[in-house]
């Protein structure tokens, strides 16, 4: 009868215990990826209205004046000339502050938001902010969205490859 070799057991349990933390090592590189785009996203999302503002400063704020603000009806005719017929409203933002201009936000053939911002007090459009290609923040979702399922389809593979593996051993 002989004797099992303990250095050779040793050492197959230390080399399955290395390969468990090479695979770990792996999937972080794959997860840091994601979890900052992830991050950024949420970020973006959160900080959505300041970084509008000051990204498109010159369409958010007016000069202040001393005179009585148009009406809002008017604004909204002014703003109306624009878009196309089927446009709904959606939202204004009208005499919030002096200094900050008029904003109508419109769904254009129930796509997608336009916003067109107005002088409060002359009635000029100061321009308009497409929905579409309003901040990168959409394209970022886009991509994390991708990402995170891609990386859960691989994820839902690799458990039943070791679950497959285990029941054969």
């Amino acid at each position: 009868m002989q004797t099992p070799n303990t250095s050779y057991s040793g050492q197959k349990e230390y080399a399955a215990h290395g390969m468990r933390y090479r695979w770990y090592f792996y999937l972080a590189l794959l997860l840091i990826p994601v979890i900052t785009i992830l991050a950024c996203n949420a970020i973006t999302n959160f900080y959505n209205t300041h970084i509008d503002s000051w990204a498109y400063h010159d369409r958010f704020y007016v000069q202040e004046q001393n005179q009585d603000p148009i009406p809002s009806q008017i604004l909204y005719e002014e703003a109306r000339k624009y878009l196309p017929a089927n446009a709904i409203l959606v939202s204004a933002k009208i005499d919030q502050s002096p200094d900050s201009s008029a904003q109508f936000k419109f769904k254009v053939n129930g796509l997608y938001n336009q916003s067109i911002f107005l002088n409060p007090y002359t009635g000029e459009v100061l321009g308009v902010l497409d929905g579409q290609h309003a901040n990168t923040r959409f394209w970022v979702g886009t991509v994390a969205y991708w990402l995170v399922l891609l990386l859960t389809c691989w994820l839902a593979l690799w458990c039943a490859l070791r679950i497959e593996r285990h029941r054969s051993s």
